[in-house]
């Protein structure tokens, strides 16, 4: 038992309600030979949506072992950086910028795919309204375009891991770079 959180932890380190959430999907998608929907979770373990919601993303930041890095990148910034020697350069700000550059275009690269899908469902909504003009393509085109673009969505979950993962790595290296920058 850890006398802290009060939760027991197993040997590899997940609470005994993360144990119980992955033996659930473990056991469905064997079962059901298809992961379980977050509805599927939630009326097993009647809790809420958000707290089905907030496990899975737990465990996928686990899984992905995002807190080796972050506590990686802590230890490391007392090493460039110790605490109070930091003074703004030009260089250092030219850096931020560039890293705040790289968060909007990580935010484009996700919302690419249903960008370009919504698109091009306009593009045909208005061909197919011109050529008959008696169907209510106005009404039709919201649903549609939404179903489009949460189905491009979906179908870009695929690539999601390996963008993070690169994006991850590179905020590191650009974190370093700032902190021998400021040093």
């Amino acid at each position: 038992m850890n006398r802290k959180s009060g939760a027991a932890r197993s040997a590899q380190g997940f609470t005994e309600k993360q144990g119980r959430y992955l033996a659930f999907i473990y056991t469905y998608s064997h079962m059901f030979r298809r992961p379980p929907a977050e509805t599927d979770m939630q009326c097993h373990f009647q809790v809420s949506p958000p707290a089905v919601h907030q496990m899975i993303v737990m465990l996928i930041f686990l899984h992905l072992n995002v807190h080796h890095w972050l506590l990686r990148a802590v230890a490391r910034s007392y090493t460039y950086l110790p605490a109070g020697a930091a003074f703004p350069t030009g260089l250092s700000i030219g850096t931020l910028v560039q890293a705040a550059g790289s968060i909007w275009l990580v935010g484009i690269q996700i919302a690419a795919p249903a960008m370009a899908a919504t698109v091009m469902a306009d593009f045909a909504l208005a061909f197919l309204g011109k050529a008959s003009p008696q169907l209510p393509i106005m009404i039709i085109g919201i649903s549609v375009k939404s179903m489009i673009g949460m189905l491009a969505l979906i179908g870009s979950l695929a690539y999601w891991p390996y963008l993070f993962e690169n994006q991850f790595s590179r905020g590191i290296a650009l974190c370093e770079r700032m902190l021998r920058l400021a040093h």
